[in-house]
């Protein structure tokens, strides 16, 4: 095996996977940390060492044997299911059971209301502002975020009062709820 032939460095495969993640490719980035996984184990079942090099198709490993590096096999773990990842089971039961988009408050309001939500697992949220017309006004959200409850403030500046409708987009889910701003 060549040094620059074959197995990758964990760091260079862990890039790929976040760029997979943050252009929404969860299921190949996966699929790529599984293998990643998959050869890690496997060498450490094998000849209990961190390999510098992994490859992602097969269990080839190499080059120096005693890298961290491959410790990015858990950053992987924790950006695909969350920090639950090895939570006791008290820690467990902190985490909400399902995707929740609770009633704004103060509603209606005069200036700035407050959009709490709950998260049961990593997701790439965007949480959006619409007018009657269905026409976007203003974006509060749109990232990834940790299991967990979450809150934002909406500041309605700009807008002219009346009916608003705020819509939380967490992965394939879709909530919609409406407020009311008065000036």
């Amino acid at each position: 095996m060549g040094y620059w032939n074959g197995p990758v460095w964990v760091q260079w495969q862990y890039l790929i996977f976040r760029g997979l993640l943050h252009y929404g490719y969860v299921n190949e980035a996966q699929q790529l940390a599984e293998k990643v996984f998959e050869n890690v184990i496997h060498q450490l079942k094998t000849n209990h060492w961190f390999w510098e090099l992994y490859s992602p198709d097969d269990y080839r490993a190499g080059w120096h044997k005693t890298y961290i590096w491959s410790g990015l096999v858990a950053r992987m773990l924790i950006d695909l299911y969350g920090p639950s990842v090895g939570m006791s089971e008290k820690m467990l039961k902190a985490v909400p059971q399902k995707l929740e988009l609770r009633q704004n408050y103060p509603n209606p309001f005069n200036s700035v209301s407050i959009i709490e939500f709950s998260l049961p697992r990593r997701a790439f949220v965007s949480l959006k502002i619409f007018d009657v017309s269905g026409r976007q006004v203003n974006l509060l959200l749109n990232e990834w975020l940790d299991p967990g409850e979450h809150r934002t403030k909406f500041s309605a500046s700009g807008l002219a009062s009346g009916i608003y409708y705020y819509q939380l987009v967490a992965g394939k889910a879709q909530i919609t709820r409406k407020l009311l701003f008065l000036k």
